[in-house]
């Protein structure tokens, strides 16, 4: 938490209270079978907008980054969306 202060990061960051990393695990994404390097984004609502285990695409990762931040015009959204992952989003942790 110092590091994030330290950066000034202006998101909100959740700290998990346990060192049980299956529970941890488990209230993260019950699928994830603990592989690394994964990589997870998460909107401010808790929904999965792109999931990878393994390296990751970083064209694919811009994409979707793109195609859901706020815009006042819809096609700005749209375009960004047809090139992300065809995967829809999903809730985590029961949400």
């Amino acid at each position: 938490m110092k590091m994030l202060e330290k950066k000034h990061a202006t998101s909100r960051n959740l700290l998990f209270a346990s060192s049980d990393t299956t529970a941890l695990q488990m209230a993260f994404d019950p699928t994830w079978d603990s592989a690394l390097p994964y990589t997870v984004l998460i909107d401010a609502d808790g929904k999965i907008l792109y999931k990878k285990l393994g390296g990751v695409d970083m064209l694919e990762l811009r994409r979707t980054i793109l195609a859901y931040l706020p815009s006042d015009y819809i096609g700005f959204n749209q375009h960004w969306l047809a090139g992300a992952a065809s995967k829809q989003p999903e809730k985590i942790g029961g949400r």
